[in-house]
Parts: C-alpha cells; sequence; structure tokens
C-alpha cells in the first residue's frame, strides 16, 4: 500500500513556501509532484494567492489557470463530468476525488473543502468585488463539506 498522502504532503508544503519566497515558477514546478489532482489544484491555487498578495495578479490568475486538469471525471457514477474552472464558482465546492468507501468519501469531503477554500482565498486576494460568486459556489454543496 502507497501512503502518498504523506509524499503529497511534503511537495505542497514545499511549494507554498516557495511561493512565499517570490519563487512562484520553482513553487509550480514543485506542485508537479503531488499526485492526487485535487490537492495539486489547491496547492497551485495556494501559490497564485501568494502572488496575488505580492501584487502580481497576472502571475496569480495563470498559475489559477493551471488547474483545469481536474476532473470529476472518474466514472459512471458521477455524470456529466465537471472540469475545475476558477473563473467558475460554481466548479469550486465539487468533489473531485473518488468516493467509494466511507474512509474514500471522508477524505474526498476534505479535499473539497481545502480546495474551495483556497479558491475563495484566491479570489480575495485578487480583490474580486463580485462578492456574489461566493454563495454560488456553494449553492448545492453537502453541508458535510462546508
Amino acid at each position: 500500500m502507497k501512503f502518498t498522502q504523506y509524499r503529497d504532503d511534503f511537495f505542497s508544503s514545499t511549494a507554498i513556501e516557495t511561493a512565499k519566497r517570490g519563487s512562484f515558477s520553482e513553487a509550480v514546478e514543485w506542485s508537479d509532484g503531488i499526485e492526487n489532482d485535487s490537492r495539486r489544484a489547491e496547492t497551485l491555487l495556494r501559490i497564485a494567492t501568494r502572488a496575488a498578495q505580492d501584487g502580481d495578479p497576472v502571475s496569480a490568475r495563470t498559475i489559477a489557470g493551471n488547474t483545469s486538469f481536474l476532473t470529476s471525471d472518474w466514472g459512471p457514477l458521477v455524470s456529466p463530468p465537471l472540469s475545475f474552472d476558477f473563473d467558475r464558482p460554481e466548479t469550486w465546492g465539487r468533489i473531485y476525488d473518488p468516493c467509494l468507501s466511507a474512509a474514500s468519501c471522508s477524505a474526498a469531503f476534505e479535499r473539497a473543502r481545502d480546495l474551495a477554500a483556497a479558491a475563495v482565498g484566491l479570489q480575495v486576494a485578487l480583490e474580486n468585488t463580485d462578492w456574489s460568486a461566493i454563495p454560488r459556489a456553494f449553492s448545492d454543496v453537502s453541508p458535510d463539506v462546508l
């Protein structure tokens, strides 16, 4: 059995710390080592947030745009597949990881929550004044996620 969450924790933490030093391209490279797509997307959004906080909204949006690899296409249980898109808040609170057992569902809910929180954090950092997007992002999210 492989425990990739520890490996993912290392790459995510390293990427975020690298972003705090202002090395955004290097931080994105560190995030490439994260195997879980939801966790990698969350890390990219946190890197983008740091770029926005450092006054570089163009880089922040570019980094956030690199999250389109995240989709809910994991079989016939979820239809239709949905791709994460920072510019579409309705995609923020979705569950993108397989939810096939109590343990995997619990982990999927946690990752969905963390991904949504990272997206909201980036929106705040970009000083986007369209606050109506945030309630829409969570309109159909299970209360267990929030």
